[in-house]
């Protein structure tokens, strides 16, 4: 009976922390799952940001600047499709070119024209002028599809209230029966005609040079910057941050010069970026006059010292972490302090061996 009983007791025990074990067991998991979820949630929009970049519906201004400042495309082809394109456009110009010859052209219809023109020309932009941004016109169909917004509805604010309200009302019957007229119609019903979207992969938006101050081409100079940048700070701050974490493990002796360095050191690690942008700038640039201007060189050696505290501390654990009869055996064995160091203690605290 006394064994049944244990056993019976022994058995229920067991099945407690069965249970117990499946409820972490499930605990877990859905953490997993709820951290997934926020980080998709976070970065997800980042992600479909980003794929933006290369993929995208193109419209003909986009395939001009890819031929005029980067000679891609088939040359023939793209200019059946401008031709196609401007005999499309052509309505629009004449509308505005016969209001704006008109004696209706005054009061507000001539602010609203003067709203509408400006519009057009950011739309399909304007090949006499010295700019990029104002030469091509829209190069992605989603933000010709907002301009035709702004073009066909007025854009105004009502300040009566409390707070403002914005009032977009359409403008084509403000020009009902005058020359302009033709011009909405032509912009609501023809515009794929007029700008001739394709989906685009954008493949080299990673190494093209910009255009204009980035309105049009990719981020080339940008990353291969950031690659130089992030490659002088170690070239820099590595070699110095491991030999200051060898000083600090197999040189320094504890004392109060020794507590004092590394409450520098901690500071350091402390201190905002900003600062340092700022003391790079004064001291890089301005008094040992790495160079005359912008300079990877002394963005490199700011960045550096940014991430020294990081190295050092990083470089001092990995030191701490390589067994003690390691450097016994090898002195031993006759080698020298240094010797030790470069050929046991260091390789030893590698993180991949």
């Amino acid at each position: 009976m006394r064994a049944e009983s244990k056993k019976s007791k022994k058995h229920g025990t067991k099945k407690g922390r069965m249970s117990l074990d499946k409820s972490l067991s499930v605990i877990a998991y859905s953490a997993i799952v709820a951290m997934a979820g926020f980080l998709f949630w976070v970065m997800g929009p980042v992600f479909v940001k980003g794929a933006g970049a290369y993929f995208f519906k193109g419209t003909i201004e986009h395939r001009r600047v890819m031929r005029d400042w980067y000679n891609r495309g088939d040359a023939a082809a793209l200019d059946a499709e401008l031709e196609a394109a401007r005999l499309a456009r052509q309505p629009v110009y004449d509308a505005l070119a016969a209001f704006a010859s008109s004696p209706e052209n005054k009061g507000e219809l001539r602010e609203h024209f003067n709203e509408v023109k400006d519009f057009v020309a950011v739309l399909f932009g304007n090949d006499e002028a010295a700019l990029p941004r104002n030469k091509y016109g829209r190069t992605r169909w989603e933000q010709a599809l907002e301009t035709r917004d702004d073009i066909m509805r007025s854009h105004e604010w009502d300040y009566s209230g409390d707070e403002a309200v914005e009032i977009r009302a359409p403008r084509a019957p403000l020009f009902n029966e005058t020359a302009l007229a033709p011009l909405f119609a032509a912009i609501e019903n023809d515009l794929e005609k007029m700008l001739l979207p394709r989906g685009t992969f954008y493949a080299r938006f990673l190494t093209d040079n910009s255009v204009d101050a980035h309105f049009f081409g990719g981020i080339g100079p940008e990353a291969l910057g950031t690659l130089y940048l992030a490659l002088g700070a170690l070239l820099f701050a590595a070699p110095a941050g491991i030999a200051a974490a060898v000083w600090f493990k197999e040189f320094a002796n504890e004392g109060t010069a020794m507590r004092v360095l590394r409450s520098c050191v901690d500071t350091l690690a402390g201190v905002p970026s900003v600062v340092f942008g700022l003391f790079g700038l004064a001291f890089f640039i301005n008094t040992i006059g790495v160079s005359s201007g912008k300079s990877v060189v002394a963005g490199a050696m700011t960045l550096a010292l940014l991430i020294l505290p990081v190295i050092i501390r990083a470089s001092e654990e990995a030191i701490a972490a390589v067994p003690r009869t390691y450097k016994e055996a090898a002195m031993a064995m006759g080698a020298g302090r240094w010797r030790t160091i470069r050929t046991v203690l260091l390789p030893a605290a590698l993180p991949l061996r």
